[in-house]
């Protein structure tokens, strides 16, 4: 499976990356919004995008809404320090398929 990783923290990608491969995926990786968005949009695209809210410009949430516009199908899981319902609701209204706080169990 090759994975789109979208984090902006190097220990987090670094970790995610080693762990994912591990396991047998293909990792890519976007450090901020502009890269996972062109990521995201590729041909073909990831077969599954991990999605930190918390990114540089656009954010997370804008990435997430905007490949939904796109008519991009990749399931897109948010992987943030946000944890609240109403950041979960926000996150999954934007087109996430699933939401995952930090920190999290492998």
């Amino acid at each position: 499976m090759r994975i789109l990783v979208v984090e902006g923290d190097e220990r987090m990608v670094n970790f995610l990356r080693q762990s994912l491969e591990e396991d047998g995926h293909s990792v890519d990786v976007a450090l901020e919004g502009s890269t996972a968005l062109a990521a995201g949009r590729a041909k073909p695209p990831p077969d599954l995008i991990v999605l930190e809210i918390e990114i540089p410009e656009p954010n997370g949430l804008v990435v997430c809404a905007r490949l939904r516009q796109d008519g991009v199908p990749t399931p897109i899981l948010m992987l943030t320090g946000r944890d609240t319902p109403k950041d979960i609701a926000i996150g999954l209204d934007a087109g996430a398929d699933d939401y995952l706080v930090k920190p999290f169990a492998l």
